[in-house]
């Protein structure tokens, strides 16, 4: 850790160097959320500085327990876990005033911190790595917008990737979900160009609609139980899906304009939407009844003549299965 640290203070400061820094970012995005109306409701004392590094804020619907911002840093910065005077810090707050994050590379959470603000790493636009406490209970809209962010570690307490958690995250290229991750929602990874490789647990029950739509660096995946509409849409190099045993919803587009090359369609499918497999490219669909069934829809694959169906197949006859 000591080794990365410097390593992102020097790629930090040879930035600066070049680019010199900027006071203030875009303006602040409101939020409706419990957090924001603890903290607007507060009407205390004015909170104070901590070595003109963090900023804390009491919070209204929680006794003793406050939340932080930073206002400066650079390279990795360590989050404290409680206020000067012992106080525990629970939450992590978007920044209220203008400040010099922009050299700041990695933010580095205390086990305190249960709640984050939405939207509080886009603050931050240098941010390349970010690891989650297992205190963490919710992640809603973290980390939309971030352009320098590439990794990220889920804790084993998040279990949702929320609405759009990574959207128009273009350098994100590695994110390590929770083993008990059950639902990855709507537009949660769309846009992001970069990403190259995601586990998706067996755990994982549904994937929204265009989660990972246009994420075009993306190669393989594995679709434990169900996929929504136009989920993979646009992946340009995905061409090794695997559709897991157990699998039973495939809805309409899920892999429209993907070119998948080969696929095993398991009997336990009970629908498969229209245009879910539509292509350009040459596909050959390995599906284990004998007929199509009826959750089937007649144009799963699209309209088109460079399909080849090869019906009561078994998973340990496919070429590419072995």
């Amino acid at each position: 850790m000591k080794r990365y640290r410097l390593v992102s203070l020097l790629i930090a400061l040879s930035l600066f160097s070049c680019q010199g820094t900027t006071d203030s970012l875009a303006s602040p995005v409101s939020s409706s959320t419990a957090l924001t109306e603890s903290i607007s409701s507060y009407t205390g004392t004015f909170p104070w500085d901590v070595e003109d590094s963090f900023v804390f804020l009491p919070l209204a619907d929680a006794e003793d327990e406050y939340g932080v911002y930073v206002k400066e840093g650079i390279g990795a910065v360590e989050v404290p876990a409680s206020t000067p005077d012992g106080k525990k810090v629970t939450a992590l707050l978007q920044p209220r005033s203008e400040g010099k994050r922009d050299l700041i590379t990695e933010l580095v959470l205390p086990e305190s911190i249960r709640r984050i603000q939405p939207y509080t790493f886009h603050y931050y636009p240098l941010l390349s790595r970010v690891i989650l406490p297992n205190s963490v209970e919710s992640v809603e809209c973290l980390f939309q917008g971030c352009p320098s962010l590439w990794e990220v570690d889920f804790p084993e307490s998040i279990v949702k990737v929320p609405y759009r958690a990574f959207g128009d995250c273009p350098s994100l290229r590695l994110v390590r979900l929770s083993p008990e991750t059950r639902q990855i929602e709507a537009s949660s990874f769309q846009y992001c160009k970069n990403l190259q490789f995601i586990e998706i647990p067996d755990t994982v029950e549904w994937i929204g609609q265009w989660a990972f739509l246009e994420c075009e660096s993306l190669t393989r995946v594995r679709i434990p139980k169900a996929a929504g509409a136009g989920s993979f849409a646009g992946c340009l190099s995905l061409k090794d899906v695997e559709i897991a045993d157990g699998a039973e919803e495939l809805e309409v587009r899920a892999f429209m304009d993907c070119p998948i090359a080969q696929v095993f369609l398991p009997s336990s499918l009970k629908k498969i939407g229209k245009n879910c497999f539509s292509s350009t490219t040459d596909l050959t669909v390995y599906c284990e009844p004998s007929e199509r069934p009826e959750g089937w829809d007649e144009n799963f694959c699209g309209q088109r003549s460079n399909v080849r169906y090869v019906w009561g197949a078994k998973r340990s006859d496919v070429p590419f299965l072995r």
